[in-house]
């Protein structure tokens, strides 16, 4: 059964979800997700309950213009793309998502959504994309391969670049990094994903000004939490999925 509800703030059913969906994935699903860079997500994540109180505290600490966590008058931590790379597994290098060279505009939007199986305009793609990873392809032809990593893709990213808020609409701007899917592995994915979790940290405190309850992205939330618990810059840190996943079980 879809979701039908947003995932609000501090819960994990995103990750659970995910989680349920990737069960069901073949090992040659996994190696398709895996050679893409996304590999690290279809190994599972941990079972992450997202402490309210603690996320709040840690987006108030967020310095957005220099990209920075102060969690004391000591401690600055940087975002870099290596340090999404290292927690998740994600491709750092190369072009961005949205890179100018890339192909864009309506055409671009609606290819992808289409390819995916969107069945209208309004639909999210999200929940297009989990309508096919509950069913995964029998990935025997290119065409299926393709149409199941974009699916995978888009929804991994939903949980960094949407919050999930009812009446919001969901991000597109990576879209055009999905049209050429054997050259998925060479775009910057870590920079979307910063720039995801500056923008959740830049609606949060917009949200407190207005008195609304923020509903930052589970995925963005995650990145938060993890690297300020962990300096990745003092340690070697580019492990397999497998122990990646260990060691966030282990905070």
């Amino acid at each position: 059964m879809l979701s039908e509800q947003p995932h609000p703030f501090g819960s994990s059913a995103i990750f659970r979800t995910l989680n349920d969906l990737t069960s069901k994935f073949s090992s040659r699903h996994r190696e398709i997700c895996q050679s893409a860079g996304f590999g690290a997500f279809a190994d599972s994540l941990p079972d992450i309950a997202l402490d309210r109180n603690f996320s709040c505290w840690l987006i108030s600490r967020v310095n957005t213009l220099s990209k920075s966590i102060s969690t004391n008058k000591q401690t600055t931590l940087f975002f870099f793309d290596e340090d999404v790379s290292a927690i998740f597994g994600v491709p750092y290098r190369g072009k961005k998502v949205w890179d100018a060279s890339l192909p864009k505009g309506a055409d671009t939007i609606q290819l992808i959504r289409e390819s995916i199986g969107a069945l209208s305009d309004s639909e999210p793609a999200s929940v297009a994309a989990e309508r096919v990873l509950m069913s995964p392809p029998s990935v025997k032809t290119k065409e299926e391969e393709y149409r199941f990593l974009r699916a995978f893709i888009i929804y991994v990213m939903s949980a960094f670049v949407d919050s999930k808020r009812a009446g919001e609409l969901e991000a597109e701007n990576y879209f055009p990094a999905l049209v050429r899917m054997d050259q998925v592995h060479k775009h910057n994915w870590a920079a979307c994903v910063i720039e995801a979790v500056l923008t959740a940290c830049r609606a949060a405190k917009l949200d407190e000004k207005k008195r609304m309850t923020p509903c930052p992205p589970a995925g963005a939330m995650l990145f938060l939490q993890v690297r300020s618990t962990f300096n990745f810059l003092k340690v070697s840190f580019f492990f397999s999925c497998r122990k990646r996943r260990n060691y966030m079980c282990s905070l």
